[in-house]
């Protein structure tokens, strides 16, 4: 028997983290994004997992992990020696992708004429299209805005990160040393600060609910953001048939394709830790990971991406 606790993205970290320092976890799984694996594997939170993979009691043959799936390392399967100083192990395992095409208005872009020599919108395709995009379509007293982002804490370190990367910069360079204070950096804050200024009113308060709301309430023209919103857009929002997504903008042609994940773990405290494993192999198994793709989730499976 599986009982689910469904928890606020908002205020999951510090539930779980909060229990974990209280030693009173009551979970056997945990579903999460993999931001946290780095700090929960740190501080003993959460269980290495390659015993129970090397176990064929609780792995089935063929599950095929890790080369059988995409992005392990970003979602807690650590080297020996790497420069994070983490644990050496397999701390979590990637469960759901997270990527972040171009959501574009199809009918406000047709209106404003920007579309292609078909008449049919045409997304913009720079950073600076997307940018110049924004400014015309801004619409406030009509209640739309030009672009909409989550650029409260801690997912403007996502959103911000696309810009940053795309730009050419990064966080930091090989030996560790910050290198965000850059040109490209600068550009990058630049361009996120002017499209800020065509977003709804108290955009910094906005978290990946409220920006996803009001994209799907028609209140902006373009989001960059993550693909599962579309699943959603196309059956439970006022912009039914009224957009589509594009690739990620480039920048002197480079394009990056922000790669998130949902990652699964079994904590420390896991009272049923083995039953907790075995759930995780069967529902990441290949039958069942097709499944979830075609209901409208994204799976790491490799497998999965080639099945025509």
């Amino acid at each position: 028997e599986v009982v689910f606790d469904d928890i606020s993205f908002d205020v999951m970290y510090e539930k779980l983290k909060t229990t974990f320092i209280g030693g009173a976890s009551s979970y056997d799984m945990i579903w999460y994004d993999s931001m946290w694996t780095p700090e929960f594997a740190k501080r003993g939170w959460v269980q290495e997992l390659s015993p129970y993979l090397a176990d064929p009691e609780l792995t089935p043959a063929g599950f095929g992990y890790p080369d059988a799936f995409y992005g392990t390392f970003i979602t807690g399967n650590y080297p020996a020696d790497n420069r994070w100083e983490l644990p050496e192990g397999v701390f979590g395992m990637p469960w759901i992708a997270g990527f972040r095409p171009l959501y574009y208005r199809t009918d406000l872009l047709e209106e404003a004429g920007l579309v292609d020599a078909d008449g049919k919108a045409k997304p913009p395709a720079t950073v600076e299209e997307l940018l110049s995009y924004a400014q015309q379509l801004n619409d406030p007293d009509n209640g739309v805005y030009g672009y909409v982002m989550p650029a409260k804490q801690p997912r403007i370190v996502y959103d911000w990160s696309g810009y940053l990367w795309t730009y050419g910069g990064d966080f930091f360079d090989e030996d560790f040393r910050p290198t965000f204070d850059s040109e490209a950096g600068l550009q990058a804050l630049e361009t996120y600060i002017e499209l800020g200024k065509v977003a709804p009113p108290g955009v910094g308060a906005y978290h990946i609910t409220e920006a996803w709301t009001a994209y799907m309430q028609g209140r902006a023209a373009l989001a960059w953001t993550w693909q599962d919103l579309a699943s959603v857009a196309r059956t439970e929002s006022e912009i039914i048939g009224k957009f589509l997504c594009a690739p990620p903008p480039t920048h002197e042609d480079r394009r990056i394709s922000l790669l998130g994940a949902i990652v699964v773990s079994i904590p420390d405290t896991a009272e049923q830790p083995e039953a907790a494993f075995k759930f995780i192999t069967w529902a990441l198994e290949p039958e069942r990971a097709k499944a979830a793709t075609l209901a409208g989730a994204t799976v790491y499976r490799k497998a999965v991406w080639d099945d025509p």
